[in-house]
């Protein structure tokens, strides 16, 4: 995996201190993942949660992964990450879980480590950049193809004109820009994408990526600019 160079300079940046209190994290994570989502516990070992193998597992794992990210001369991660996708697969694990596992262990990264850094404007479009040139590379698709891509595009766009975390009124704007633009998909034919068999059959229906993108950044933005404004 090649992180852009503003992700690397922030794993670089707070490797030491996650690896430095990485079982911390991971004690903290677990029990409340647990208390949230009681129906996970039935996908993790039970005796390794009660003599506590499971949370230094996850914390030697954390820290082996991001070590391999910024490390060229550091150990091949892969037959690890094979083993965890091979156990993942056998338990049936989706993707749901994976986010509520990823909202929590970010979680648990805060309250263990508290505000070491403040997040800025550019953080979050350097972050978002990332994602949309990942996304596009991985699959091909350009503004105009019907997909996700038309509303990410301009989002990104946005983001990267806002000049202050702190100014609500520019995210909000951002989102919209993305809702717009998704609306305006209803307009095209698919040329990439599970819709592209459909064709013209598809013009004045939006495309469900691209909505589902906007509502997703209306959604963050909107909690985020709320706890800002409280």
């Amino acid at each position: 995996m090649k992180l852009s160079k503003q992700s690397e300079e922030i794993v670089s940046a707070t490797a030491g201190v996650v690896a430095e209190h990485a079982e911390q994290i991971t004690r903290t994570f677990y029990p409340d993942m647990f208390a949230a989502h009681p129906e996970l516990m039935r996908v993790f070992n039970k005796a390794n949660q009660a003599i506590g193998e499971q949370p230094k597992a996850l914390a030697a794992s954390v820290v082996a992964y991001a070590v391999h990210l910024i490390d060229p001369d550091a150990p091949d991660f892969t037959p690890v990450l094979r083993r965890i996708a091979h156990k993942h697969v056998s338990l049936g694990i989706g993707a749901q879980e994976y986010t509520i596992v990823g909202h929590h262990l970010m979680k648990a990264v805060g309250t263990v480590l508290g505000d070491a850094r403040a997040i800025s404007a550019s953080d979050v479009a350097s972050a978002v950049e990332a994602g949309r040139a990942a996304i596009q590379e991985k699959g091909g698709a350009v503004v105009g193809d019907k997909t996700m891509v038309d509303a990410l595009v301009p989002y990104a766009d946005a983001v990267a004109a806002i000049t202050s975390v702190n100014d609500t009124r520019q995210w909000r704007d951002a989102a919209a820009a993305a809702t717009s633009a998704a609306g305006a998909t209803s307009a095209l034919t698919p040329r990439l994408g599970r819709a592209r068999p459909l064709a013209a059959k598809s013009i004045g229906t939006p495309d469900p990526g691209a909505i589902s993108l906007a509502l997703i950044v209306t959604t963050v933005t909107d909690y985020l600019t709320e706890g800002a404004n409280s």
